[in-house]
């Protein structure tokens, strides 16, 4: 009793924190493991796709297994459709025997078969494959046990087993080669399309385990005795459910219709001169030319209604929707090519009754209005009305997303828009959910909350996971151009956010870019299409990605990789261990601690710890910076602008005025001089003539001194022939204070004050980027700049965490900044975190092939090496 006690007071005395850090484990090592028997793999190059980038699994990466005369050998098996006969797995016993297992594919009438070899020439066993089997996500166990002692060997895939009796010699190793073998004497460079997980070989004397559920790295982990493998060129089936692939793109008409037909598994482009289908089971694109073309501009949307299994085409604009089965519907587009209505409702969100087919319509934006309106489709007299719902009423808004919940219950997330609808008034990301229900038109709402992901918005429409906890939909950032675009799953408890995928890298321009998210029922996998338009040329073009279902966050794929190195029998001793281990800190933490409680804090104790992590050297004077919120333009956080009142104005600086701005602003920063008002014209107005160009930059500065006028202490001057933007002691503005730090540094460089204020008013690295060419051009020169300062700030560390925070900051503003990555590698090896290194490294290595299309030119170890010869200093 006293030694439970005991143990009840030592639990309850762990710190708060990590008392909470050891629940929260115990959930992500049992949902780590539920993942990681469903998702995981290595997967080895064809050699049909290149000869020269093929892939080889060594089991073990050196030495050799002993087996003692017999072993089993299990594992699953993903072959895909190949015309290459080539090897799966070699077998090397002693005295140079071999067991081969190869793909031999379809010939004539015949499956393709999984081929047995012995010693080259004997063929041991041919069992065939199933069609059903090959597939991207069809796993099929394989299993073979040898008895060299009775000379019996059973072979097993999936359903099939073959017993034969075999002659070879008695053998007391072996070693396991998947894929390509550059074994010599064993050489093989034939190789099929196929993946392995869950390697499992036993023998009288050992039991080894290599699951393969890793994301990256070249090291094949062995679970129970670390008798790990080496892989050559390796491709980890996890990524595929975390980054995107780009699987078709084509071109088309000016704002195509794009929709998912679920039935016959197809995407579906339809633009006015013909229309491309993107088969899903096959991944093919089909052209199919119309009839008769349309020659006048259209904005048409489409969907597909289950209920009656046809497809709907219209135009916006229009007021039919012209529903028919596919191949009825391509020969009668011209009827709904006439429309009765000015652009009115851009980015409007559907909802369709499936008991009924009525389509609803929520939503939209036009003539510088959000809406809010609820329109309904009625199939039975082929109109739209407006139709009240009762219930919660949606802001007005644009860019909603919505997708069912249940068969008539839809959920609709975010927008852009405000209270009043009048854009006049500013645009508000919305961080909010709702449950509109088609059957009682009503309207819940489920909660709404500030947006988590400053500068965000939805994209597309909404997918629920299966559970119905979670749903999916794309986000952007809605002030740059070149949007970063990723897939979310949000809670719909309680609206909590993660990345479930990596970026989709293209440019988004608003209405003319539209994003499109769908899910394929039979293969789970998750489709993006992006189609941009371009109003001048009458185009667009279409690109369609995907992402394997169950997509996986950074902390999955992490937790997996966790999982699959420790042991099943392990989990209960090293949950017991944790404890122990916990409770023992404990102890320590409140001996240790508890006397300095009753002491006065100290002037460091109360310091941020980003702000001290901020402090390169010595110093811990800083150069104090408020970043106030009244009278304030801030460039390194996206372009606010805040009034003498404190309002936020962003949003009332149109295109123009926000152009001539920066324009005036960057000039001298990087030309060392003022702009002249030839020079404003030149670079706004190119084409226009004298006289309409003058007239512009006329107005264009009226309006920007208009819009300036609330901000006390911000002046637009013209003196001597050029033009400047002022700002008193009254106003503040990042980019100003950056520029005079940064001149200050070049004439005091051991400044620790000042680059203290520089990391200060550099962190955010949000400089947003414009679709005028000069402040494109203008704005990576700025970030060049920057860089140029930030790198000579690492270099100038003696510390090497200040080091490494330094050479982030760089990373991030040019994630392929090769200096800022040999010293961020040079500060973590210095601290003894060589993984850490490693994953930086190679994060950078996969991001530097997929832009150059080209392999980095030193290895890791090649830089460790000169790191820890000083031969790269900071």
């Amino acid at each position: 009793m006293k030694l439970e006690k005991h143990a009840i007071s030592i639990f309850y005395n762990i710190p708060k924190a990590i008392f909470l850090l050891l629940v929260a484990l115990m959930p992500s090592a049992v949902s780590a493991q539920a993942l990681s028997e469903k998702i995981g793999g290595l997967e080895f190059y064809s050699s049909e796709e290149s000869i020269d980038k093929l892939s080889s699994l060594e089991l073990p990466a050196k030495g050799l297994i002993p087996i003692s005369n017999q072993f089993e050998l299990s594992f699953e098996l993903n072959l895909q459709k190949s015309q290459v006969l080539g090897n799966i797995l070699r077998i090397i016993l002693d005295d140079d025997q071999v067991i081969d297992l190869k793909y031999e594919p379809k010939i004539n009438a015949h499956n393709p078969h999984l081929v047995c070899i012995i010693n080259k020439d004997e063929n041991f066993a041919s069992l065939p494959i199933a069609k059903s089997n090959l597939k991207d996500n069809k796993w099929v166990s394989v299993h073979l046990s040898v008895n060299l002692e009775s000379q019996n060997m059973r072979i097993e895939y999936g359903e099939k087993v073959i017993d034969k009796n075999i002659s070879l010699s008695h053998s007391k190793n072996l070693k396991l080669i998947f894929g390509v073998s550059q074994e010599v004497g064993f050489r093989t460079k034939d190789v099929p399309k196929f993946a392995v997980r869950d390697i499992n070989l036993k023998s009288k004397s050992t039991s080894l385990q290599w699951p393969l559920r890793q994301y990256h790295g070249d090291i094949a982990v062995e679970r129970s005795k670390k008798i790990n493998g080496k892989i050559t060129t390796p491709l980890w089936t996890a990524t595929k459910h975390h980054l995107w692939e780009n699987i078709a793109n084509f071109e088309n008409s000016y704002h195509p219709a794009v929709l998912h037909d679920p039935v016959h598994r197809k995407i579906i482009v339809v633009g006015t001169k013909s229309t491309l289908t993107f088969c899903i089971e096959n991944e093919t694109v089909k052209k199919i030319p119309h009839k008769k073309s349309i020659d006048n501009i259209t904005y048409w949307e489409g969907l597909y209604v289950p209920v009656l299994d046809k497809i709907g085409i219209f135009d916006f604009r229009g007021s039919k929707i012209k529903l028919n089965n596919f191949d009825e519907l391509l020969d009668s587009l011209e009827s709904i090519s006439q429309i009765d209505q000015q652009l009115t409702n851009w980015r409007q969100c559907t909802l369709l009754d499936l008991n009924k087919g009525n389509i609803f319509r929520f939503g939209g934006y036009g003539h510088y209005t959000f809406k809010n309106d609820f329109t309904r489709y009625d199939l039975t007299t082929e109109s739209w009305e407006t139709v009240d719902f009762s219930g919660n009423t949606i802001a007005p808004r644009y860019l909603s997303s919505s997708g069912h919940l249940t068969e008539n219950a839809y959920l609709v997330y975010g927008g852009m828009g405000n209270k009043t609808g009048n854009q006049v008034l500013g645009t508000n990301a919305y961080h909010d959910l709702y449950l509109v229900n088609l059957d009682s038109m009503s309207v819940q709402k489920l909660w709404s909350q500030k947006h988590p992901l400053k500068g965000y918005t939805c994209g597309s429409n909404l997918i629920l996971d299966k559970s119905k906890k979670y749903f999916y939909t794309l986000l952007f950032p809605y002030n740059s151009f070149d949007a970063q675009i990723k897939l979310a799953k949000i809670s719909i408890a309680d609206g909590t956010i993660e990345w479930a995928s990596e970026t989709l890298d293209m440019p988004y321009k608003d209405i003319e870019s539209r994003l499109f998210l769908f899910q394929d029922q039979k293969n789970e996998d998750f489709y993006a299409v992006a189609s941009q338009s371009d109003f001048q040329s009458d185009k667009s073009q279409t690109h369609i990605y995907k992402l394997r279902g169950t997509p996986l966050s950074i902390s999955d794929l992490e937790n997996m990789k966790l999982e699959a190195e420790i042991p099943d029998a392990d989990y209960t001793l090293a949950y017991l261990a944790l404890l122990i281990i916990l409770a023992i800190t404990s102890l320590l933490y409140f001996k240790k601690y508890r006397s300095k409680r009753i002491k006065p804090e100290t002037e460091a104790s109360n310091k941020d710890i980003d702000t001290m992590l901020a402090q390169p050297f010595q110093s811990r004077k800083l150069i104090k910076i408020d970043y106030p919120k009244k009278n304030a333009i801030y460039i390194f956080d996206g372009l606010k602008i805040y009034d003498h009142a404190g309002n936020e104005i962003s949003d009332q600086f149109t295109e123009k005025p926000r152009q001539l701005f920066l324009i005036i602003l960057f000039f001298p920063y990087l030309h060392g001089r003022n702009i002249s008002s030839q020079e404003i014209v030149d670079i706004l107005w190119p084409n226009a003539e004298k006289s309409k160009s003058r007239n512009n930059r006329s107005i264009t500065i009226k309006r920007l001194r208009l819009l300036l006028s609330p901000i006390e202490g911000v002046e637009i001057e013209f003196k001597n022939g050029t033009w400047e933007i002022e700002f008193n002691k009254d106003s503040f503005c990042d980019f100003k204070l950056y520029t005079q730090l940064e001149n200050q540094l070049k004439t005091n460089i051991s400044s620790q004050e000042i680059m203290n204020g520089i990391y200060s008013l550099t962190r955010s690295a949000e400089i947003n980027n414009n679709q005028l060419e000069w402040l494109a051009e203008a704005i990576s020169d700025i970030k060049s700049k920057i860089i140029e300062t930030l790198l000579l700030c690492a270099s100038l560390s003696k510390d090497a965490n200040l080091t490494v925070k330094w050479a982030s900051l760089v990373l991030k503003y040019d994630e392929l900044e090769e200096q800022g990555m040999k010293l961020k590698l040079h500060g973590l090896i210095k601290m003894g975190k060589l993984v850490l290194a490693r994953n930086e490294f190679e994060k950078f290595s996969k991001q530097f092939e997929s832009l150059f299309g080209e392999a980095y030119e030193s290895s890791f170890n090649e830089i460790k090496e000169e790191i820890e010869n000083n031969q790269l200093t900071t």
